[in-house]
């Protein structure tokens, strides 16, 4: 999936910019057991956008599909008021 992705983003790099795009530097990551999993066709876009924000802050990936609304609904606040909210800053 990965490979098929990195040509996606060159052969979008040729169409608009008319270069390669520089994919030094990048590795695969693979995850395994506990690697959080979409169980219906709609929250796609929450999982993605949830997972990246894990992975570019180095924490882990401990949040489920039950935890979706949540995460969309705290999507919205992070959009409207144009700033992430720190896991330190909810209160449980």
């Amino acid at each position: 999936m990965l490979k098929h992705l990195r040509k996606y983003i060159d052969d979008e790099s040729h169409d608009k910019r008319k270069e390669s795009f520089d994919l030094t530097g990048w590795t695969d990551a693979v995850y395994k057991e506990g690697t959080p999993q979409q169980h219906n066709g709609s929250d796609c876009g929450v999982f993605m956008c949830r997972t990246a924000e894990h992975l570019a802050s180095g924490s882990r990936l401990t949040f489920t599909q039950q935890d979706m609304n949540y995460l969309r609904r705290r999507m919205c606040l992070e959009i409207m008021h144009l700033h992430l909210i720190e896991d330190d800053d909810v209160e449980a």
